[in-house]
């Protein structure tokens, strides 16, 4: 069992966290919002699908955006960092695309399901390309956060 201090971030690896986070969820925004319509004709809304969830009316949606937001800027970090220090890691690429397909199958097949929609919105464009997004992010955290498992900086 790894050691608490192998767990907690220091303040640098903190700060990488966060700005891994803040960019993969940027890099996210600019593929579904920009490149998958431009490509696909296909624009992700996970707003909707936190909407949906929590049984709120569009009237919430900027609410559901910042939580989105929030999720993979800071939640999904905090994630990511306990699995590569404490459980895991095979490299940075590998854990990036691990992790991608991990939120993934966590958004659409356990939350969509819970919000009433379809699990993996039975597997329709949208849904592989949402995969291709979670996958874009889970990259970019992960070698711009870089893990160093045995090392404290």
């Amino acid at each position: 069992m790894p050691a608490l201090q192998d767990i907690v971030p220091n303040k640098q690896q903190a700060v990488r966290l966060v700005l891994a986070g803040v960019l993969a969820v940027i890099l996210w925004e600019i593929t579904t919002r920009l490149v998958f319509p431009a490509l696909f004709d296909v624009k992700l809304q996970p707003a909707i699908l936190i909407l949906k969830l929590f049984g709120l009316g569009k009237e919430y949606k900027s609410y559901a955006f910042a939580l989105h937001l929030f999720t993979g800027a800071v939640l999904y970090p905090i994630g990511f960092y306990v699995l590569v220090r404490a459980i895991f890691s095979f490299g940075a690429f590998v854990d990036g695309i691990l992790f991608g397909v991990a939120t993934w199958a966590f958004g659409l097949g356990i939350i969509a399901p819970i919000a009433g929609i379809p699990a993996f919105v039975n597997f329709n464009k949208g849904a592989w390309l949402s995969l291709a997004g979670h996958l874009v992010y889970g990259i970019t955290l992960a070698l711009v956060f870089r893990n160093r498992k045995h090392s404290r900086e």
